[in-house]
């Protein structure tokens, strides 16, 4: 009786034994898999950044004023760089309301046109502001956002840039590769203007996203 139960339970260990092997097995094959789809896909970007398109794209952005480099205390000290299937958009704006609204961008002859979204009412929230007389809170926060795009366009230090691809004669990039032609934009500038940069995001909408960060204006010594 004690030998068979001896030899169940060295059974059951064998079995688990295996059971641990075979996972440690999948997971090791699991994150070969993976590192080389990183590696695919940074070799993919890396390939991305020399090509005529994002060097051209560069070359534009580089023509404007303090890209690189801080302007001074007023400045934001931060770039946003925000990429479209058929543009990239550059401005110094000191927060996110601009991105985080954006669900559009075209170019029609020069003429640059950014859709930003507005908060709808929900039945329940038009319902109770009428009832009590007050300004609900989803057009209280589309005040907010257009009174603070308003301020930011009116402003003399703040600048929102767009290049149209079409325009400088190239096609529109293609939604399934539009994060990894971000990352290779993202690369080619940070080497370019040797800034810190943040990892791309998606806005939620229409564009992915990333931050050059610039070193703050040193001032003068007397020595």
């Amino acid at each position: 009786m004690i030998g068979r139960e001896g030899g169940t339970i060295v059974g059951f260990l064998d079995v688990l034994k295996g059971v641990k092997e075979t996972y440690d097995r999948k997971i090791e094959e699991e994150r070969k898999r993976s590192a080389e789809i990183v590696a695919q896909r940074e070799e993919f970007e890396r390939q991305l950044q020399g090509t005529e398109m994002i060097q051209c794209i560069v070359s534009h952005l580089m023509e404007i004023p303090g890209l690189g480099e801080s302007q001074g205390s007023w400045d934001s000290n931060c770039r946003q760089v925000i990429v479209t299937e058929e543009t990239v958009t550059v401005n110094n704006y000191p927060d996110n309301t601009f991105v985080d609204s954006l669900k559009w961008v075209k170019v029609h002859n020069n003429e640059v046109e950014y859709g930003i979204a507005q908060q709808q009412e929900s039945y329940m929230e038009h319902r109770m502001s009428v009832k009590m007389g007050i300004v609900s809170k989803s057009n209280l926060m589309n005040e907010y956002v257009n009174q603070t795009l308003s301020d930011l366009r009116e402003s003399s230090d703040f600048y929102c840039t767009t290049l149209s691809f079409d325009m400088l004669g190239f096609e529109d990039i293609e939604r399934n590769i539009l994060k990894s032609f971000t990352n290779a934009l993202k690369n080619a500038l940070k080497e370019k203007c040797q800034v810190v940069t943040t990892d791309v995001r998606w806005n939620g909408r229409c564009a992915y996203v990333f931050e050059m960060l610039v070193s703050p204006k040193k001032k003068k010594s007397i020595f």
